[in-house]
């Protein structure tokens, strides 16, 4: 049974900007709990709440576990764009639905936001709920739902209203005690829905200064009520522990949406605008990128990229490559019998330097993650002790000291023992990346070759998902080469719009390689291709250089380490082309001229088809 409370208005405003709510402020309210209708003297509903049960209490029970244990793409409050509110209120948050029209934030029309990409699992939650709550906002207040209803409609396209509902938009508040506020862009005569998620939290409550009410607005429970005209602001509330929150999810009709057309003609629309506004195609609707007429020669370029990129992916493959060292720990040291923190370690103590033989050495004198843990000063002596037995290559210059590396040691030797046997459930690629880049001293680079060897010995489930291409500026340099017409963007900055045009060009890229070779093309061997291409036209790879690269190392390394047993020669042997391998033809590390033999020479070079014990002159290179 609903109750029904009439209340009077007040002549209330608020005494200055965003002012707070408190204990005095809300002293005198009347505090209201349970399915409730407030309603003026005339009998016409101001608000309504009701606890919801069943699956509507199952979804937003959910909801609020995500919210809590996931990785949510929330406002930064200390950014620039600390909130999506323009009004000065600052707090965590983030948007769903439609995101609608902001010149002055440079965005020219309608969009989704960026939820919808980021965590499309949460939105799929919020569309059930809010699913159910206009149902429900439909039975309890039938009159404000058909009001809000033929407002919406009239004045928004169906293609911006999320769902079966008439609200377009909607914004999740994290744990904030907002001050007193007008929604003012919402569309006038339309109501919102508050749907409450908390654990552990005391007050929080919804104060309606201007009826005198003070709604409880417990967990499970929805509440609505016209955001725009009525003043409203929550309690001061406080969460028992660490395991409390307090996150409100709000849909409302946006205002600003009722100019936005088809979404099929919006990209045009907000295209023209931002012409007009004289700003860079990546800050409208659908982050399309300013294209450019290329030049025939760029074409020609391209071209010629494109076929020897795949003469360089077709030759690196043949000698065992990409990084033909990696294969040597997954494939040859680390054992099918063995756990998955064993695993893990194993390919940490590689990774850390970057090379196998430094590997070798720290893993015979720290075999497991759980020897590091026992005693963390005892590593950290023994890696400044024999610092200068190690050798580290230059991909990993953050953590290039005595100091950092025994730090980043110790911090992969933590995740090892607790995670590493448990991250193989986890098949979101992305969570596990995120993961992975918490891990101290790791950067992308580092984070790419752990995700990839780890994958390799079934530690990590799901194959590398894309480019990465947030700072990946090397792979996005040679896409600007294959990609002339987007070749500025390319090189451009790290934005939501340029990150994905990179990986969309990479993915058209990736498939006319795979055209070029009739082979599959992971994505993991696109990034690494795409950047030792680039080099080697430059003048500083070839294919089978990582082989002359690690033998350097070893000639290096081994010598210092006489107790230690190395397996990195014999693997070798074992599984790549003899032809490729330096210790047995007779050069000892990376051999020069051979970078730069596409553009200087016209052809890529290849242990496989050229000798180079033969050869003289590489403009002529002795075939086999």
């Amino acid at each position: 049974m609903i109750e029904r409370i009439t209340v009077e208005r007040l002549d209330w405003q608020p005494a200055e900007k965003n002012q707070r709510v408190t204990a005095e402020s809300i002293k005198n309210a009347k505090r209201l709990s349970g399915d409730v209708i407030v309603q003026n003297e005339a009998g016409v509903p101001i608000a309504a709440m009701i606890s919801l049960s069943g699956r509507s209490a199952s979804l937003i029970g959910i909801l609020g576990r995500t919210l809590r244990r996931s990785n949510v793409p929330w406002t930064d409050v200390d950014s620039r764009l600390g909130s999506a509110r323009l009004s000065g209120i600052k707090y965590p948050n983030v948007t769903f639905g439609t995101v609608a029209p902001a010149p002055l934030r440079r965005r020219y029309g309608c969009r989704y936001a960026r939820l919808h990409e980021a965590r499309p699992d949460i939105v799929s939650l919020l569309a059930d709920i809010y699913t159910e709550a206009w149902g429900q906002f439909q039975a309890v207040t039938p009159d404000p739902a058909a009001t809000t209803t033929a407002i919406s409609g009239a004045a928004i396209h169906d293609d911006w209203r999320f769902c079966d509902t008439p609200w377009t938009s909607g914004i999740i508040n994290h744990t904030a005690a907002l001050p007193y506020h007008r929604d003012s862009g919402n569309l006038p005569g339309t109501w919102s829905a508050m749907v409450m998620c908390k654990r552990g939290c005391e007050g929080g409550e919804l104060h309606l200064p201007e009826y005198g009410v003070l709604l409880d607005v417990p967990d499970k429970s929805l509440c609505i009520f016209d955001g725009q005209a009525a003043w409203h602001g929550v309690a001061p509330f406080t969460l028992r522990n660490s395991e409390s929150y307090r996150f409100s999810t709000v849909m409302y009709a946006k205002q600003a949406c009722h100019e936005c057309g088809p979404v099929h003609d919006e990209t045009a629309r907000a295209a023209r605008e931002a012409t007009s506004h004289d700003v860079t195609r990546e800050t409208v609707l659908s982050d399309s990128i300013r294209q450019r007429q290329p030049e025939e020669t760029e074409l020609a370029d391209a071209e010629t990229h494109m076929r020897f990129l795949a003469e360089f992916t077709r030759y690196e493959r043949a000698v065992g490559g990409p990084d033909p060292h990696m294969r040597i720990v997954c494939e040859g040291i680390v054992k099918p019998s063995w756990s998955p923190d064993d695993k893990a370690w194993m390919i940490g103590c590689y990774l850390a330097p970057y090379n196998v033989p430094s590997g070798e050495a720290i893993h015979h004198y720290w075999p497991t993650p759980s020897a590091v843990l026992a005693d963390p000063d005892g590593l950290r002596a023994w890696v400044k002790d024999v610092w200068p037995r190690l050798s580290m290559r230059r991909e990993r210059r953050a953590i290039r000291t005595p100091v950092k590396l025994a730090a980043h040691l110790i911090n992969y030797a933590e995740w090892c023992v607790s995670r590493a046997g448990q991250i193989h459930t986890e098949l979101d690629a992305d969570r596990v990346w995120r993961e992975l880049m918490t891990i101290q001293g790791n950067g992308r680079y580092a984070t790419i070759k752990l995700y990839e060897a780890l994958h390799r010995v079934g530690v990590v489930g799901p194959p590398f998902p894309d480019l990465r291409p947030h700072g990946g500026w090397s792979p996005r340099e040679m896409l600007a080469r294959l990609h002339p017409d987007v070749k500025d963007a390319l090189n451009g900055g790290n934005t939501a719009a340029l990150c994905q045009l990179a990986n969309e060009r990479a993915e058209i890229s990736r498939k006319d390689l795979e055209a070029e070779l009739s082979e599959t093309v992971d994505w993991y061997t696109m990034e690494v291709v795409l950047c030792e291409y680039k080099q080697a036209w430059d003048g500083g790879q070839y294919p089978g250089r990582a082989h002359d690269s690690e033998l350097g190392h070893i000639r290096k390394v081994e010598p210092l380490w006489p107790d230690v047993p190395f397996q990195a020669l014999t693997i070798r042997a074992g599984i790549f082309p003899h032809a490729a391998l330096g210790e047995l033809n007779g050069w000892d590390g990376r051999r020069e001229g051979l970078g730069g033999c596409p553009s200087e020479h016209g052809y890529m070079w290849t242990d496989t088809l050229y000798d180079w014990n033969a050869t003289t002159n590489l403009k002529e290179p002795t075939r086999r």
